[in-house]
């Protein structure tokens, strides 16, 4: 990692804990990262090894009391239950409905509830007296976005405070947004990787060809740039012309973990000098926060920092409902805390047409079997192999039932897989059915 790189990840870091974690009354730090009141931080203790008791959120005992929807709100963040916490936190609204931190709490967390209506409807409340740089402000400038109200957004970006996110995120706003009134201006973004490449994104949206090559070279020295980052450099060097640094890039990418096959069709283009319209770019100053956006998720998500990264993925999924990279990334975060429904609902988020279409069904698969449902899961994976002709599906019904060691129905399917592709077909891509169907037929004694 360079030393930008990680000096960008602590910056954001700290800076969400204050925007993201504010919390009413005197505030403390738990283990988990949350923000919780001093007062109640011994209470929040005892109330973390009570849901095995599964009481706080069973009618019988609901919770009573500031403290009490507090906590269980708080319980309910922590195990990304966001409609539940929003339901709690707007309990205590209740109690004191003017609370500047009540209500900036509850506006994080309609959001992360996707209840953007609500949101709204609380960052209104509290802009009447509470300008700071907290995520209802943020939330506001998107909403004006949004709407292409340019002179609202500009006005909520001018009174934003300085301090916490708002000292990473409004330049990108500020720079989209002048963007949007055809002015070219990226003067306010700082060195970091994605301030970079966001630089960048928007002198291809205004036309700025002639600059794009210094702007991508000079980016990719300072370092930080992820994998995704990369491959998108090589995408602007292919639109400009440059097949050598594109094809130096697209290698890069390839010997780091990225999409073999993808990068493969598009070394292909360059040999064929099909490369110019590859790269689409932003097409509209609302897309290109949304992916401002999605990029601060996708940092908070690999730093560790689900919530921070839930909320942000959800802020760009309302600029930019289609944006199936951030179903994707949605969809991961639920299923690294066990909501197995909600990772399964994003992801068929993703529609039958798109190229990400065959991997988010086998995502599907996977949580069904994770959840228990075995059935519906290989249901899932049959289908798929019907309308998209996707063999690995077959394969990974054998998977399911060898890691469940049923060894007479795996090698079944594999059978099938086998005869479905053809033995005279099976390619590199498939030579592992050998293997896993091997090592059925041993299990199974045969």
């Amino acid at each position: 990692m360079s030393e930008g790189a990680g000096t960008l990840k602590l910056m954001i870091s700290l800076l969400a804990g204050c925007a993201l974690g504010i919390c009413a009354h005197t505030v403390t730090q738990d283990s988990s990262g949350n923000m919780i009141p001093a007062s109640l931080e011994k209470q929040a203790e005892s109330a973390a090894d009570v849901h095995h008791y599964n009481t706080l959120f069973d009618n019988k005992f609901s919770p009573s009391g500031f403290a009490g929807g507090y906590l269980s709100g708080l319980f309910a963040q922590r195990h990304h239950d966001w409609s539940k916490a929003k339901q709690f936190m707007l309990s205590n609204l209740k109690i004191d409905e003017n609370s500047p931190e009540l209500l900036k709490r509850a506006i994080m967390l309609a959001i992360g509830a996707g209840d953007y209506d609500q949101a709204f409807t609380l960052a209104h409340k509290l802009s009447v007296n509470d300008r700071d740089e907290s995520v209802g402000q943020m939330f506001l400038a998107v909403e004006a976005f949004k709407k292409e109200n340019y002179a609202k957004a500009e006005s909520i970006l001018s009174e934003m405070e300085s301090g916490g996110i708002a000292d990473f995120i409004k330049p990108l706003m500020t720079s989209w947004l002048k963007a949007a009134q055809g002015e070219f201006d990226v003067s306010s973004l700082g060195q970091n990787s994605i301030h970079l490449a966001h630089g960048i994104l928007i002198a291809h949206y205004m036309g700025h060809t002639a600059q794009l090559e210094t702007m991508v070279d000079d980016a990719l020295k300072a370092g930080g740039f992820t994998i995704s980052d990369l491959e998108r450099s090589g995408d602007i060097y292919a639109s400009i012309g440059n097949k050598e640094k594109a094809k130096t890039i697209y290698e890069q990418v390839e010997k780091l973990g990225g999409d073999i096959s993808r990068i493969a069709k598009k070394l292909e283009n360059l040999e064929a000098d099909n490369a110019q319209s590859k790269f689409e770019g932003v097409t509209s100053p609302q897309d290109g926060i949304a992916l401002a956006l999605y990029d601060m998720a996708k940092l908070f998500y690999r730093e560790g920092s689900d919530d921070s990264a839930h909320i942000f993925a959800h802020m760009a999924l309302y600029l930019n409902p289609s944006n199936e990279e951030v179903h994707i990334l949605l969809s991961g975060i639920a299923r690294d805390n066990e909501r197995y429904d909600e990772a399964i609902a994003y992801n068929n988020g993703i529609k039958p047409d798109s190229s990400y279409y065959i991997d988010a069904q086998r995502e599907i698969a996977e949580l069904l079997v994770e959840d228990g449902k075995r059935d519906e899961a290989i249901a899932v994976l049959k289908k798929l192999a019907m309308d998209k002709k996707d063999m690995e599906s077959l394969i990974k019904i054998g998977d399911i039932y060898r890691q469940e060691e049923d060894f007479g129905k795996a090698v079944e399917a594999y059978n099938k897989a086998a005869k479905e592709i053809g033995a005279d077909n099976i390619t590199p891509n498939y030579w592992h059915l050998y293997y896993v169907r091997g090592m059925a037929l041993e299990r199974k004694g045969d």
